[in-house]
């Protein structure tokens, strides 16, 4: 285990604290709270600089993949630099990253050394690309005299 990551064995099980929020000491001194809409670390005193900077950055990595499962943030929010330690981790609780696994109902693949989403050419969670396409259609059958053009005076 690298000073400041948790070990995925330290995670396997976190205890539930309430509908929302969930918390772990995983053995080095810091604690992992993973909340509805952010994941956090405490336990920062008596570390180094650097050690807690590690800590933050595995964090905000594992914080960007849990928005990427959810459909919120773009597979190139997580980390390059870091997406090898979250497979890693990911491994670690016994997912098989050589073949699609699943993040929060996301179908996820590695490839390029990135995790991306299943089929997405586009770059953009497919949710969003589908709700803006429908968007799209739905304004090309629209009667032109129904749309109001703005005039500029």
């Amino acid at each position: 285990m690298t000073k400041g990551i948790p070990s995925a064995k330290a995670l396997r099980n976190l205890p539930t604290l309430s509908e929302d929020r969930a918390e772990t000491d995983y053995g080095n001194g810091y604690t992992l709270t993973v909340g509805t809409n952010k994941v956090m670390g405490s336990g920062y005193d008596g570390k180094s600089d650097e050690e807690n900077a590690r800590t933050d950055r595995f964090l905000g990595a594992l914080d960007s993949l849990i928005h990427f499962g959810d459909q919120q943030y773009f597979g190139s929010m997580i980390d390059k630099d870091l997406t090898g330690q979250i497979l890693k981790f990911l491994q670690g609780l016994g997912v098989d990253t050589s073949r699609e696994f699943i993040v929060n109902e996301t179908r996820c693949e590695v490839r390029d050394g990135r995790i991306h989403e299943v089929g997405n050419k586009t770059g953009v969670p497919n949710s969003v690309y589908d709700k803006a396409l429908a968007r799209y259609e739905e304004a090309l059958e629209m009667p032109l005299a129904k749309i109001k053009v703005k005039q500029n005076s």
